[in-house]
């Protein structure tokens, strides 16, 4: 596979518009199994364009999901990615003319990989979870509430019917794409077994995904104000913690550092008003609020952490 330069990478992300999650996939992958269970006899090729879509959900699906994980916080998967772009040097994607909000390191390395069969598909990411295929085996929803009751039942019922399903499906693909056979290479049963598996597929996957960057995440709106609420709190006492240690520091004016904090306590409250107003009045404000909120406590920490850092150099 021919690899994609920066410029042509930001612009399949632009084509494709905001990034989807996982489940969105899947509401594609099941509105084409819906058309396929009520076609009509004049459907000549919805079963060759349904194959062709699927392999697509799979590919978008990886990439996606390979980006989330080397961008994410958990060191293990940056370390791996390393197998995946192999020779590739990456230094020279990152000018300062591209913005890593249009680029970032998961971009590249999703962008790196070949997708083309089921090897290529499990091969990928093995790179990132080595023991993938027993996680596939046992994955399911984790929802923040239901914690007390796992393990849950498997997504995927059946693996290694699911796997052939998804390995029939890219060979089925590649005849479809790269010729013109007389007679059709699929069955017409065929079409639902390849929509279940790679639905079954991609949702066991993504929980994998959440498994290891976040372990949970929350369904109900009363969950995600806890968290991102309890996540404030620790930040607001994380702060309080390196002002201390700055205000200690010999060489940092006490007046200055003071006024400065008020000015940036105004500031940052201000904005995080701001980015959650689209929600005023509703119960999704507060996470919002506090979410903003948290963004700027992280960055006056780390710039607090550095000043003090240069004055004990100074």
């Amino acid at each position: 596979m021919r690899s994609l330069t920066p410029q042509e990478i930001i612009e399949r992300k632009e084509r494709q518009g905001k990034p989807r999650k996982a489940f969105e996939l899947v509401v594609k992958v099941n509105a084409l199994l819906s058309a396929w269970s009520e076609r009509v006899d004049t459907d000549e090729h919805l079963a060759e364009f349904i194959v062709v879509r699927l392999v697509t959900v799979l590919e978008v699906f990886a990439r996606m999901a390979i980006s989330e994980m080397v961008d994410s916080d958990a060191a293990q998967f940056s370390e791996r990615a390393h197998v995946l772009v192999k020779d590739r040097k990456l230094d020279f994607l990152f000018a300062d003319s591209i913005s890593k909000e249009d680029l970032t390191i998961g971009d590249i390395v999703a962008h790196a990989v070949s997708i083309s069969n089921l090897d290529g598909l499990l091969g990928t990411f093995k790179s990132l979870v080595p023991d993938l295929e027993d996680e596939l085996r046992v994955s399911h929803s984790r929802w923040t509430e239901d914690e007390e009751r796992f393990p849950l039942e498997p997504i995927i019922k059946d693996y290694k019917q699911t796997k052939l399903a998804i390995k029939r499906l890219f060979e089925v693909r590649h005849v479809l794409v790269h010729e013109m056979p007389a007679e059709k290479p699929y069955n017409d049963g065929d079409i639902t077994d390849f929509c279940e598996a790679v639905a079954s597929f991609v949702s066991a996957c993504d929980w994998i995904t959440v498994k290891l960057i976040e372990d949970t995440i929350p369904f109900t709106q009363t969950t995600m104000t806890r968290n991102a609420v309890a996540n404030l709190t620790k930040a607001e006492e994380d702060l309080l913690d390196v002002l201390a240690r700055a205000e200690a520091v010999d060489e940092i004016d006490n007046d200055k550092l003071g006024k400065s904090q008020d000015a940036w306590r105004t500031f940052a409250e201000s904005d995080a008003e701001l980015f959650a107003h689209q929600a005023e009045g509703g119960t999704l404000y507060p996470v919002l609020y506090a979410e903003r909120l948290e963004e700027h406590l992280d960055a006056r920490i780390g710039d607090l952490e550095l000043l003090i850092e240069e004055r004990h150099k100074a």
